[in-house]
């Protein structure tokens, strides 16, 4: 079950996206969308921090405020075990 940190986590990466869109998380916008909608839904989470962490790698350096935005929803997942 996601816990109100990692909602909270997901609708402020998703809202910095919203503002601040990148190539590196354009596949991973619907799924935040989704989670956004309706984040009470653990389903929607599965896979979420993998397919984050794939895309925190390729911001790290050009975008640390992005960057920084992505680690904290992986934290916050992983805390959750999701």
């Amino acid at each position: 079950m996601p816990t109100p940190d990692v909602i909270e986590r997901v609708r402020g990466l998703h809202e910095q996206l919203e503002k601040e869109p990148h190539a590196a998380l354009e596949p991973v916008r619907p799924q935040l969308r989704t989670i956004v909608e309706e984040p009470h839904d653990a389903g929607h989470y599965h896979s979420l921090s993998e397919r984050l962490q794939a895309a925190y790698e390729s911001l790290e350096v050009e975008h640390p405020k992005l960057a920084g935005a992505v680690q904290a929803a992986m934290n916050a997942l992983n805390a959750a075990g999701l």
